[in-house]
């Protein structure tokens, strides 16, 4: 009886877990991302997500340029930070905060890295977030 309990409680959690994840149409996850997405090549990458206590991440690394822009539209009511990571090790390159409602927001930066985005949700006091942009080319 205590296996068979253990087990619907687990089968409870993760039934949660994947249903608080997100809910969005583009790429986006809560894992570390692995596929490389070259931007020379490939073109503007596309995004958006939501989710209301978990950090979220590109479904992609950048790579192909050494200059880009990221535009960036904030549709919650709490402000959203951004970091930008490399790829290689996880540290940070840069963070920037785009203000509760604000649409269009422009972030421009150069790296020769290859890098991706995190979307930070503070897991102690989780106010979730919900968000959508580009990544392109500023070369």
């Amino acid at each position: 009886m205590k296996k068979i309990f253990s087990f619907l409680i687990a089968l409870i959690l993760m039934c949660l877990a994947l249903t608080a994840v997100c809910t969005a149409d583009t790429p986006r996850s809560t894992s570390y991302p692995t596929a490389t997405w070259n931007i020379a090549t490939a073109g503007t990458y596309s995004f958006s997500g939501r989710t209301e206590n978990e950090t979220l991440y590109t479904n992609y690394r950048f790579t192909g340029c050494d200059s880009y822009t990221i535009t960036m539209t904030n549709n919650n009511d709490e402000d959203q930070k951004v970091i930008l990571r490399r790829a290689s090790d996880g540290k940070k390159i840069d963070t920037f905060t785009v203000s509760a409602g604000e649409t269009d927001y422009v972030y421009s930066f150069d790296t020769s890295y290859v890098w991706y985005i995190e979307f930070y949700v503070n897991s102690i006091i989780p106010k979730g977030c919900n968000f959508s942009g580009t990544v392109a080319s500023a070369d």
